[in-house]
Protein backbone atom coordinates (compact mmCIF):
# COMPACT_ATOMS: atom_id res chain seq x y z
CA UNK A 1 0.00 0.00 0.00
CA UNK A 2 1.18 3.53 -0.81
CA UNK A 3 0.48 6.81 1.00
CA UNK A 4 -1.86 8.00 -1.77
CA UNK A 5 -4.99 6.60 -3.35
CA UNK A 6 -7.11 7.48 -6.40
CA UNK A 7 -10.78 6.56 -6.04
CA UNK A 8 -13.27 6.60 -8.89
CA UNK A 9 -16.93 5.89 -8.20
CA UNK A 10 -18.09 4.19 -11.39
CA UNK A 11 -21.62 3.35 -10.26
CA UNK A 12 -23.43 3.63 -13.58
CA UNK A 13 -25.44 0.93 -15.41
CA UNK A 14 -23.40 1.03 -18.64
CA UNK A 15 -19.71 0.65 -17.82
CA UNK A 16 -18.71 0.50 -21.50
CA UNK A 17 -19.61 4.17 -21.89
CA UNK A 18 -16.54 5.34 -20.01
CA UNK A 19 -13.95 2.58 -20.41
CA UNK A 20 -11.60 5.16 -21.94
CA UNK A 21 -12.00 7.37 -18.88
CA UNK A 22 -11.26 4.61 -16.38
CA UNK A 23 -8.21 3.53 -18.36
CA UNK A 24 -6.76 7.07 -18.25
CA UNK A 25 -7.40 7.40 -14.50
CA UNK A 26 -5.85 4.00 -13.74
CA UNK A 27 -2.78 4.92 -15.81
CA UNK A 28 -2.46 8.26 -13.99
CA UNK A 29 -2.59 6.58 -10.58
CA UNK A 30 0.23 4.27 -11.65
CA UNK A 31 2.37 7.19 -12.87
CA UNK A 32 1.78 9.03 -9.61
CA UNK A 33 2.71 6.02 -7.49
CA UNK A 34 -0.79 5.84 -5.97
CA UNK A 35 -3.14 2.94 -5.41
CA UNK A 36 -6.19 2.81 -7.69
CA UNK A 37 -9.65 1.81 -6.53
CA UNK A 38 -12.72 1.58 -8.75
CA UNK A 39 -16.04 1.34 -6.92
CA UNK A 40 -18.95 0.03 -8.97
CA UNK A 41 -21.71 0.06 -6.38
CA UNK A 42 -22.22 1.54 -2.94
CA UNK A 43 -24.50 -0.28 -0.55
CA UNK A 44 -25.49 0.58 2.99
CA UNK A 45 -27.83 -1.62 5.04
CA UNK A 46 -28.69 -3.51 1.89
CA UNK A 47 -29.70 -0.36 -0.04
CA UNK A 48 -27.97 1.13 -3.06
CA UNK A 49 -26.85 4.64 -2.06
CA UNK A 50 -24.95 5.45 -5.27
CA UNK A 51 -27.27 8.37 -6.05
CA UNK A 52 -26.91 9.97 -2.63
CA UNK A 53 -23.78 11.95 -3.43
CA UNK A 54 -23.29 13.37 0.04
CA UNK A 55 -23.23 9.99 1.78
CA UNK A 56 -21.50 8.31 -1.14
CA UNK A 57 -18.47 10.59 -1.10
CA UNK A 58 -18.08 11.17 2.62
CA UNK A 59 -18.66 7.66 3.85
CA UNK A 60 -16.44 6.29 1.12
CA UNK A 61 -13.64 8.66 2.15
CA UNK A 62 -13.70 7.40 5.74
CA UNK A 63 -13.07 3.86 4.52
CA UNK A 64 -9.73 5.05 3.13
CA UNK A 65 -8.42 6.85 6.21
CA UNK A 66 -5.36 4.58 6.26
CA UNK A 67 -4.01 6.72 3.41
CA UNK A 68 -2.52 10.19 3.80
CA UNK A 69 -3.99 11.71 0.64
CA UNK A 70 -7.00 10.63 -1.38
CA UNK A 71 -8.08 11.87 -4.82
CA UNK A 72 -11.77 11.30 -5.46
CA UNK A 73 -12.40 11.69 -9.17
CA UNK A 74 -15.55 11.33 -11.29
CA UNK A 75 -15.85 8.57 -13.86
CA UNK A 76 -16.51 11.03 -16.71
CA UNK A 77 -12.99 12.47 -16.67
CA UNK A 78 -9.90 11.94 -18.80
CA UNK A 79 -6.49 12.44 -17.19
CA UNK A 80 -3.87 13.75 -19.60
CA UNK A 81 -0.77 11.56 -19.69
CA UNK A 82 1.38 14.71 -19.29
CA UNK A 83 -0.34 15.75 -16.06
CA UNK A 84 2.15 16.15 -13.20
CA UNK A 85 1.51 14.42 -9.89
CA UNK A 86 -1.66 16.05 -8.55
CA UNK A 87 -0.88 14.90 -5.01
CA UNK A 88 1.96 17.42 -4.90
CA UNK A 89 -0.62 20.19 -5.27
CA UNK A 90 -2.24 19.48 -1.89
CA UNK A 91 0.72 20.61 0.25
CA UNK A 92 -0.54 20.93 3.84
CA UNK A 93 -4.14 21.90 2.98
CA UNK A 94 -7.18 19.90 4.07
CA UNK A 95 -8.75 19.91 0.61
CA UNK A 96 -7.91 21.06 -2.92
CA UNK A 97 -10.27 21.49 -5.85
CA UNK A 98 -11.36 23.71 -8.75
CA UNK A 99 -14.12 26.29 -8.49
CA UNK A 100 -17.23 25.32 -10.42
CA UNK A 101 -17.93 27.37 -13.51
CA UNK A 102 -14.16 27.74 -14.05
CA UNK A 103 -14.42 31.54 -13.79
CA UNK A 104 -11.15 32.30 -15.56
CA UNK A 105 -12.33 30.30 -18.55
CA UNK A 106 -15.76 31.81 -19.24
CA UNK A 107 -16.13 35.51 -19.98
CA UNK A 108 -18.25 37.43 -17.49
CA UNK A 109 -18.55 34.30 -15.34
CA UNK A 110 -21.37 33.08 -17.58
CA UNK A 111 -21.52 29.49 -16.35
CA UNK A 112 -21.23 30.43 -12.71
CA UNK A 113 -23.98 33.03 -13.01
CA UNK A 114 -26.41 30.79 -14.89
CA UNK A 115 -25.73 27.42 -13.29
CA UNK A 116 -24.04 27.78 -9.92
CA UNK A 117 -26.23 30.67 -8.79
CA UNK A 118 -29.35 28.70 -9.73
CA UNK A 119 -28.14 25.83 -7.58
CA UNK A 120 -27.57 28.19 -4.67
CA UNK A 121 -30.95 29.87 -5.05
CA UNK A 122 -32.73 26.50 -4.93
CA UNK A 123 -30.58 25.18 -2.11
CA UNK A 124 -32.64 24.40 0.98
CA UNK A 125 -30.24 26.08 3.37
CA UNK A 126 -32.96 26.74 5.94
CA UNK A 127 -32.66 23.11 7.02
CA UNK A 128 -29.11 23.89 8.16
CA UNK A 129 -30.17 26.54 10.66
CA UNK A 130 -29.74 24.15 13.61
CA UNK A 131 -26.23 23.26 12.48
CA UNK A 132 -24.54 26.48 11.38
CA UNK A 133 -25.06 30.05 10.24
CA UNK A 134 -25.27 29.59 6.47
CA UNK A 135 -23.54 32.29 4.41
CA UNK A 136 -24.79 32.29 0.79
CA UNK A 137 -22.00 34.58 -0.39
CA UNK A 138 -19.29 32.44 1.16
CA UNK A 139 -20.94 29.34 -0.31
CA UNK A 140 -21.11 30.91 -3.78
CA UNK A 141 -17.56 32.24 -3.81
CA UNK A 142 -16.14 28.88 -2.72
CA UNK A 143 -18.42 26.57 -4.70
CA UNK A 144 -16.19 23.81 -6.10
CA UNK A 145 -16.90 21.26 -8.77
CA UNK A 146 -17.07 17.88 -7.05
CA UNK A 147 -15.62 15.95 -9.98
CA UNK A 148 -12.02 16.26 -8.77
CA UNK A 149 -11.42 16.65 -5.04
CA UNK A 150 -8.05 16.03 -3.39
CA UNK A 151 -8.25 15.29 0.34
CA UNK A 152 -5.76 15.21 3.18
CA UNK A 153 -7.72 12.42 4.78
CA UNK A 154 -5.67 12.35 7.98
CA UNK A 155 -6.51 16.00 8.68
CA UNK A 156 -10.22 15.86 7.84
CA UNK A 157 -11.47 12.44 8.91
CA UNK A 158 -12.69 13.61 12.34
CA UNK A 159 -14.44 16.61 10.79
CA UNK A 160 -16.08 14.35 8.20
CA UNK A 161 -17.33 11.93 10.83
CA UNK A 162 -18.65 14.78 13.00
CA UNK A 163 -20.48 16.29 10.03
CA UNK A 164 -22.01 12.92 9.10
CA UNK A 165 -23.20 12.49 12.69
CA UNK A 166 -24.77 15.96 12.65
CA UNK A 167 -26.58 15.29 9.37
CA UNK A 168 -27.81 11.83 10.30
CA UNK A 169 -29.22 13.11 13.59
CA UNK A 170 -31.00 16.12 12.09
CA UNK A 171 -34.49 15.27 10.82
CA UNK A 172 -34.79 18.50 8.80
CA UNK A 173 -31.63 17.80 6.82
CA UNK A 174 -32.53 14.15 6.27
CA UNK A 175 -35.98 15.17 5.00
CA UNK A 176 -34.37 17.66 2.62
CA UNK A 177 -31.96 15.00 1.39
CA UNK A 178 -34.89 12.82 0.43
CA UNK A 179 -36.96 15.52 -1.24
CA UNK A 180 -34.52 18.05 -2.71
CA UNK A 181 -31.61 17.04 -4.96
CA UNK A 182 -29.88 20.39 -4.48
CA UNK A 183 -29.36 19.69 -0.79
CA UNK A 184 -26.78 17.14 -1.89
CA UNK A 185 -24.48 20.13 -2.21
CA UNK A 186 -23.83 19.55 1.46
CA UNK A 187 -20.34 18.65 0.31
CA UNK A 188 -19.80 22.27 -0.64
CA UNK A 189 -21.30 23.37 2.66
CA UNK A 190 -18.65 21.26 4.34
CA UNK A 191 -15.78 22.68 2.27
CA UNK A 192 -16.89 26.31 2.57
CA UNK A 193 -18.17 26.40 6.17
CA UNK A 194 -16.43 23.61 8.11
CA UNK A 195 -12.96 23.33 6.61
CA UNK A 196 -10.48 26.15 7.18
CA UNK A 197 -7.62 25.13 4.86
CA UNK A 198 -8.92 24.82 1.30
CA UNK A 199 -6.72 25.30 -1.77
CA UNK A 200 -8.24 26.43 -5.07
CA UNK A 201 -6.52 24.72 -7.99
CA UNK A 202 -6.04 26.06 -11.51
CA UNK A 203 -8.83 25.30 -13.99
CA UNK A 204 -6.61 22.89 -15.90
CA UNK A 205 -7.03 20.36 -13.08
CA UNK A 206 -10.77 20.15 -13.81
CA UNK A 207 -11.53 21.47 -17.29
CA UNK A 208 -15.31 21.17 -17.18
CA UNK A 209 -17.95 20.95 -19.87
CA UNK A 210 -16.23 20.64 -23.25
CA UNK A 211 -19.49 21.61 -24.92
CA UNK A 212 -21.63 24.17 -23.15
CA UNK A 213 -24.40 26.61 -23.93
CA UNK A 214 -22.89 30.06 -24.24
CA UNK A 215 -24.44 33.46 -24.93
CA UNK A 216 -23.86 33.13 -28.67
CA UNK A 217 -24.63 29.45 -29.11
CA UNK A 218 -22.90 26.17 -28.36
CA UNK A 219 -19.14 26.09 -28.36
CA UNK A 220 -16.72 23.19 -28.48
CA UNK A 221 -13.17 22.94 -27.21
CA UNK A 222 -10.62 21.45 -29.57
CA UNK A 223 -6.86 21.20 -29.80
CA UNK A 224 -5.02 22.83 -32.66
CA UNK A 225 -3.83 19.97 -34.90
CA UNK A 226 -0.30 21.41 -35.18
CA UNK A 227 0.43 23.34 -31.98
CA UNK A 228 -1.77 21.41 -29.55
CA UNK A 229 -3.14 24.67 -28.19
CA UNK A 230 -6.69 24.62 -26.90
CA UNK A 231 -9.18 26.53 -29.06
CA UNK A 232 -12.92 27.20 -29.04
CA UNK A 233 -15.34 27.61 -31.92
CA UNK A 234 -19.01 28.47 -32.04
CA UNK A 235 -21.39 25.90 -33.48
CA UNK A 236 -23.80 28.51 -34.84
CA UNK A 237 -21.06 30.02 -37.00
CA UNK A 238 -20.99 29.16 -40.69
CA UNK A 239 -17.51 27.76 -40.17
CA UNK A 240 -15.06 27.53 -37.27
CA UNK A 241 -13.35 30.91 -36.72
CA UNK A 242 -9.69 31.47 -37.42
CA UNK A 243 -7.59 29.40 -35.00
CA UNK A 244 -5.50 32.33 -33.81
CA UNK A 245 -8.53 34.35 -32.71
CA UNK A 246 -9.77 31.66 -30.37
CA UNK A 247 -6.68 30.23 -28.75
CA UNK A 248 -7.17 30.32 -25.00
CA UNK A 249 -4.04 32.15 -23.96
CA UNK A 250 -1.94 30.27 -21.47
CA UNK A 251 -4.15 27.19 -21.66
CA UNK A 252 -2.41 24.25 -23.24
CA UNK A 253 -3.71 20.72 -22.99
CA UNK A 254 -5.62 20.57 -19.67
CA UNK A 255 -4.43 18.09 -17.06
CA UNK A 256 -7.92 16.69 -16.44
CA UNK A 257 -10.74 17.02 -18.93
CA UNK A 258 -14.16 16.66 -17.26
CA UNK A 259 -16.93 15.59 -19.65
CA UNK A 260 -19.84 16.81 -17.57
CA UNK A 261 -22.73 19.09 -18.47
CA UNK A 262 -24.49 17.76 -21.54
CA UNK A 263 -25.44 14.48 -23.27
CA UNK A 264 -23.14 15.41 -26.16
CA UNK A 265 -20.26 15.71 -23.72
CA UNK A 266 -20.99 12.23 -22.38
CA UNK A 267 -20.94 10.83 -25.92
CA UNK A 268 -17.57 12.42 -26.70
CA UNK A 269 -15.83 10.56 -23.88
CA UNK A 270 -16.41 7.21 -25.61
CA UNK A 271 -13.91 8.05 -28.35
CA UNK A 272 -11.82 10.87 -26.86
CA UNK A 273 -8.19 9.76 -27.11
CA UNK A 274 -6.17 12.96 -26.58
CA UNK A 275 -4.69 11.78 -23.32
Amino acid sequence: MTNDCVIVINAYPNFTRNENSIESIRAAAKRWGADFVEINKLVENGKDISKKLFFTRYKTLLKFSNYNRVLMIDNDTIVNSEAPNIFNELEDYELAGVLDGTPSRFQENYIKETIVRVVINTFDYECLSDVLVFDKTKFYDNYMNEGILLWNIKKVQKKIQNFIDIVENNSKILEALESNMSIQNLLNVFSSHILTQVKILDDKWNWTMPDVAGKNGWFHDHFHPETGELIRWWENSESPPDWTDHILKGKMHPYIYHFCGTPTSKDIIKTYDKW
